[in-house]
């Protein structure tokens, strides 16, 4: 029997935990503090869940139950895992711990937390270790990556279990061996952003010709390969240590441009917020992200077709 889960929290991330869980055939609870937050988000949720259904995403034949429960406790009684998707704060993530594992002390909690320690969260579980970290990227019901990772007192066992349960609703699981701010992801994210940023400062070219560059360069190619593998296809026969003999060393004149400032600079900044008319088209947010959903699917779909 597939487990019954929760979601604290109904905002992007929350939301998009639920239709995952839910297109995965699961009976999901979702709980909000706002009132009337719960609520509102079962209409999109459902939608999402159909979307994921109808684009052959779904691991499962067969969509899960949705409710609302009006306490935590209807909420998270009985379930036998908890995402946690509250505001990236850990009084606030401590406060939701706290409160759902003292109503479910068997219960794998885990947070969707980008940056912040689960050690440090974990602190206020009554059993530190049924908590976790899985953090998801947006949106959630289409990258299918999870990054996952417990605390100092967390189990193997807990690690264990959440780890099956992600794959079960098609989640592509990747473990760290140790927690670090940002993870895997954000941390390569906000590198690639930093000099983003920087490139705008100085002036090499605009934010409009990045984006492009990205998209229509190393986005390609990275949704086929990591960067480890693309170093040893770029070695050719020689693989990876060629690579690291002979091309490696071109990188050198690079990483002594690299800025390593901690803080974006504000002229890069006012120059981001000048170029969204560029970058945009005029076009809404939603237009946008139903693009951008059409060219992840396209991925997926091609990259499934080619295994």
């Amino acid at each position: 029997m597939k487990p019954r889960v929760a979601c604290v929290g109904t905002g992007l991330i929350g939301k998009g935990w639920a239709s995952v869980f839910m297109a995965g055939g699961l009976d999901v609870a979702v709980f909000d503090s706002k009132a009337g937050a719960a609520e509102k988000s079962l209409g999109p949720i459902r939608e999402t869940a159909r979307f994921i259904m109808e684009s052959g995403l779904a691991p499962s034949k067969s969509m899960g139950r949705l409710s609302a429960p009006a306490t935590m406790r209807e909420a998270v009684e009985g379930r036998a895992y908890v995402q946690e998707s509250v505001f990236e704060s850990y009084a606030v993530k401590k406060k939701v711990f706290k409160e759902v594992s003292a109503l479910n002390p068997e219960a794998a909690i885990a947070s969707s937390t980008s940056s912040l320690s689960i050690t440090e969260i974990q602190r206020s579980a009554k059993d530190p270790a049924r908590c976790l970290s899985a953090h998801p990227l947006n949106p959630v019901y289409l990258v299918p990556v999870v990054e996952m990772v417990g605390g100092r007192q967390t189990s193997k066992e807990t690690m264990e279990e959440a780890r099956d349960l992600m794959k079960k609703v098609g989640k592509v699981p990747v473990m760290l061996n140790f927690e670090v701010p940002g993870h895997i992801l954000d941390r390569l994210q906000a590198v690639i952003w930093r000099e983003a940023l920087d490139l705008v400062a100085r002036g090499v070219a605009d934010p409009a010709e990045i984006d492009k560059a990205m998209a229509s360069g190393l986005g390609p190619r990275w949704a086929a390969l990591g960067p480890f593998l693309r170093a040893h296809l770029a070695g050719g026969e020689g693989g990876l240590g060629y690579y690291f003999e002979h091309i490696e060393p071109s990188h050198y004149h690079i990483w002594k441009d690299t800025r390593t400032w901690k803080r974006a600079p504000a002229r890069a900044k006012r120059k981001a917020l000048e170029s969204l008319g560029e970058l945009t088209a005029g076009r809404s947010y939603g237009e946008m992200v139903r693009k951008r959903d059409e060219l992840l699917l396209k991925l997926i779909r091609d990259a499934e077709s080619g295994r």
